[in-house]
C-alpha cells in the first residue's frame, strides 16, 4: 500500500513590531544659583589716636657759682719773679711787646700778677688753670677806666717757667706808674675775690649773666693799689672787675676777659 505523505502547511511567521519606547524628554530642572554670600562688612571702630606723651618740661637747673676765693695782700718786697704779687715789677718772656692805649699809643699800667700753681696749692679748684701767670694792665687815668670801654690787656702766660723780672716801659713815669708790691695770699677772706656770687655793676657799665660769665677778678682799689710809701689809691675807692665768659674761661682764654672799672663814690 501506498504510504500517504502529509504536506506541511508553511506557517507564516508573524512579524513582531518592536515597541518603540520614546524616552520621555527629562526637563533639566533649573538650580538657581545661590547668590554668593555677601560678606559682612564690619565697620572699623574708629580708633583713637592716643595723643603722644607730652616732653616733661625739666626747669634747667640754675648754675651755681663757684666757690668764691679770698685774696689778702701783704707789702713785701723779696718773692720770685713769678710768684702771685699786686704792684712791682712783673715777670714777662724775653721777648714782649708791652700792651699799649689803643687810642694814644702810650704804655698802660702795670698792676698784678696771679700765679694758678700757687692758687690751687692753696684753694684747689676745678674753674681755673692748674698753673700759668695772668697779668692785669691797664690805663692809670681814672677817667679812662671808668669809661664804658676802657683800655686795659690781660695777658696769661700759660708757662711761667721762662718769665723774668722785667722793669717798666721808659715813656711811663716810674714815680707815677709803679705800684707798691705786696703779695698775694688765697683763702679766707679780703678786699678782693675771684669766681663766687656775681659782681654788682651800675646798669650804665652793663649787666653779668651768671648763666654765661664767670667773675675771674673783683679787686677794691682803696688800701690796696696804692704808689709806693702811699696809703690811698691812685684810683680812689674804685673797684677792678674782670669778667669772662665760661667757654672761654674753659679754654684757658683768659686774654679775653673783660675789664669793667667801677668808680668809687
Amino acid at each position: 500500500m501506498a504510504s500517504s505523505k502529509r504536506k506541511a502547511k508553511p506557517t507564516k511567521a508573524k512579524p513582531t513590531k518592536a515597541k518603540q519606547t520614546k524616552a520621555k524628554p527629562t526637563k533639566a530642572k533649573p538650580t538657581k544659583a545661590k547668590p554668593a554670600s555677601k560678606a559682612k562688612l564690619t565697620k572699623a571702630k574708629p580708633t583713637k589716636a592716643k595723643p603722644t606723651s607730652k616732653a616733661k618740661l625739666t626747669k634747667a637747673k640754675p648754675i651755681e657759682a663757684a666757690v668764691a676765693i679770698g685774696l689778702t695782700f701783704k707789702i713785701k718786697s723779696t718773692r720770685a719773679p713769678a710768684a702771685s704779687k699786686l704792684g712791682g715789677l712783673p715777670a714777662l718772656p724775653a721777648k714782649f711787646t708791652w700792651p699799649t692805649n689803643e687810642l694814644s699809643d702810650e704804655p698802660l699800667g702795670y698792676v698784678l700778677q696771679i700765679n694758678f700753681a700757687e692758687l690751687q696749692a692753696s684753694c684747689p679748684t676745678a674753674e681755673l688753670p692748674a698753673q700759668g701767670v695772668m697779668q692785669l694792665f691797664c690805663s692809670i687815668e681814672e677817667t679812662d677806666l671808668s669809661s664804658p670801654e676802657p683800655s686795659f690787656a690781660v695777658v696769661y702766660h700759660p708757662d711761667p717757667s721762662a718769665l723774668v723780672t722785667t722793669a717798666l716801659p721808659e715813656e711811663l713815669d716810674v714815680d707815677e706808674a709803679t705800684l707798691e708790691q705786696r703779695v698775694i695770699h688765697f683763702g679766707g677772706g679780703g678786699t678782693a675775690r675771684m669766681l663766687g656770687e656775681p659782681p654788682h655793676l651800675p646798669t650804665e657799665l652793663g649787666s653779668f649773666d651768671p648763666t654765661t660769665e664767670v667773675l675771674l677778678l673783683d679787686l677794691e682799689a682803696y688800701g690796696n693799689v696804692t704808689r709806693v710809701e702811699e696809703s690811698h689809691s691812685i684810683f680812689g675807692e674804685g673797684r677792678f672787675v674782670l669778667i669772662i665768659t665760661r667757654a672761654e674761661l674753659a679754654k684757658h682764654q683768659l686774654d679775653k676777659a673783660q675789664l669793667v672799672f667801677v668808680s668809687g663814690t
